[in-house]
């Protein structure tokens, strides 16, 4: 024997070639399958595989995870328990159709579609099993023990109607539901994704910052922090401010928060009054020309000072007077939709603050979780503005708007705003905003 502490080998030591030999030990003598055979009679231990998807290669990432998979059910049959596993593929979806559309050139629906869909579901066939045999080979070679031979595969009928019959179960149960939720939304993929995919692809976006004026209805009569009666006059514009120009065409409330003190302060042009929240840390900002003629509204004085729970229930005015409603809601403490159909209502919300904005918040319940929420409780107007491929839908009141791509939009109702003196100002704004990981396409919420 060597008097070192390891001897010598030349290359090293040959694991590879080891490996392949008890990987083939184990096939003849059905090692894994003799394990499941004595352990029959032992308690279950359910063990449910999360099919990877097989639209590409696998990468040591996935090594890693089905190494550590494989621990688990060894161990239990170890201590004598039945553990079955089955293999499966995930097959369905946009990651093997996004796959097969990058071989092929492709970029979106409407080129599926001149290719023909029986033909490219085909070629989605002939993806699946190109990288389900690699993928196979993995699993063999790291030594994970699962049956890949009686493996399940979602795009089978029987996988597709056990699907269709547990949802059936639901509706008859009476737990199946058909309604509105607010998810980000890829327009080009066609499909919502959740909270972990959207967080994998935040970009620095710029997108418009701008203060719009929404024109106060007068003859309303509001009570100051003092406890004066001040009627509200002619020319009074509430102040809200919106980095998503777009949703202005869905708008139908403003939010305030009820223990936020607001003020009233002169416009800088005389045009009126202005109101806005007390404390606000985002500039208010009026600039009619150059830099030199920048003014912090916040600067001013005030002419009368609110609480945000007096405004409850005022009435003001839209830019857009988009018709119709998609949905009113019913169980709201506002009428779905006011009498003259053009005028709408302060309500307060907890989730404004001072801290970012004007503190009063453009409520569009079509877009945002806030929103929405807020739409349900207050019974405002629901407006679905954005059609499934993030397009502006055609509708009475924004005709002018009909087919353009939702971020492009922007431009134009800037534009529409300025000119119709509903914009005090605007700016450009720098912020993270989350784009479709598949794609690269801003997301929609």
């Amino acid at each position: 024997m060597s008097n070192e502490p390891f001897p010598d080998v030349a290359g090293g030591y040959p694991f590879p070639e080891l490996e392949r030999k008890v990987l083939d030990r184990w096939r003849e003598q059905r090692v894994f399958e003799r394990s499941l055979e004595q352990t029959a009679d032992g308690a279950p231990f359910v063990f449910y595989d999360g099919p990877p998807t097989a639209n590409n290669k696998p990468h040591v990432g996935h090594v890693i995870t089905r190494v550590i998979k494989d621990l688990f059910p060894r161990f239990r049959t170890m201590r004598g328990q039945h553990v079955a596993r089955k293999a499966g593929w995930d097959t369905h979806g946009l990651a093997v159709e996004i796959e097969v559309e990058k071989t092929l050139g492709f970029s979106g629906k409407e080129q599926i579609e001149e290719h023909g869909i029986a033909e490219f579901n085909q070629a989605c066939f002939e993806s699946v099993g190109v990288y389900e045999r690699q993928w196979r080979l993995m699993s063999e070679r790291v030594g994970y023990w699962i049956d890949l031979d009686g493996a399940y595969v979602t795009y089978s009928n029987q996988y597709i109607e056990s699907v269709w019959w547990a949802l059936a179960q639901l509706h008859e149960e009476g737990l199946l539901v058909k309604d509105y939720k607010i998810q980000p939304y890829c327009a080009r993929c066609g499909t919502t994704l959740s909270s972990h995919e959207v967080a994998q692809n935040y970009k620095e976006a710029e997108d418009p910052s701008i203060w719009v004026l929404f024109p106060a209805r007068e003859g309303q009569s509001l009570t100051t922090v003092d406890g004066d009666s001040w009627p509200v006059p002619a020319g009074l514009r509430l102040v809200a401010w919106t980095t998503t120009p777009w949703t202005l065409l869905g708008h139908s409330g403003l939010a305030v928060h009820a223990d936020l003190v607001y003020r009233i302060v002169q416009h800088p042009a005389g045009d009126g009054l202005l109101l806005f929240a007390e404390g606000a840390e985002t500039p208010v900002v009026y600039q009619p020309g150059g830099k030199d003629t920048r003014q912090d509204l916040r600067e001013l004085p005030a002419v009368a000072r609110v609480r945000g729970a007096e405004l409850e229930g005022l009435r003001y005015d839209r830019p857009f007077r988009t018709r119709p409603a998609d949905r009113a809601w019913e169980e709201g403490s506002f009428s779905p939709m006011p009498s003259d159909g053009d005028s709408w209502r302060v309500f307060t919300a907890d989730y404004v603050t001072a801290s970012e904005g004007t503190g009063l918040v453009h409520t569009a319940p079509a877009f945002g979780e806030d929103d929405y929420k807020s739409g349900r409780r207050h019974g405002l107007p629901f407006f679905l503005t954005v059609d499934s491929e993030g397009r502006i839908e055609r509708r009475e009141g924004i005709e002018q708007f009909a087919g353009l791509w939702f971020k492009d939009a922007d431009r134009e109702v800037l534009r529409e705003l300025r000119e119709g003196g509903w914009l005090l100002h605007d700016a450009r704004y720098h912020h993270p905003y989350p784009f479709c990981w598949r794609c690269d396409q801003p997301l929609v919420y």
